[in-house]
């Protein structure tokens, strides 16, 4: 499993932290991802990928809230260089 930080990308929220998803894949720095972000579904910018040994509810209890996935992954090769 892989914990993929990632840059919400919703202009009507001035958010400049990352937040912190899974993925069962590794997933590219700078690719945008689908993800669900308060009760809706938005685009994201992948920050980081770490892999972990854990599983999801391993980590849940280490992290202290619930992972979300990640729906889709939106680009083949970063949009950043």
């Amino acid at each position: 499993m892989y914990l993929v930080e990632v840059y919400v990308t919703n202009s009507s929220l001035n958010i400049n932290y990352p937040f912190t998803y899974y993925s069962e894949v590794c997933i590219k720095k700078y690719v945008r991802v689908n993800v669900r972000f308060s009760n809706s579904y938005t685009y994201a910018l992948v920050s980081n990928c770490t892999y972990s040994k854990l599983s999801k509810e391993e980590l849940e209890k280490e992290l202290g809230y619930k992972l979300q996935p990640i729906l889709k992954v939106i680009d083949d090769e970063p949009i950043i260089n």
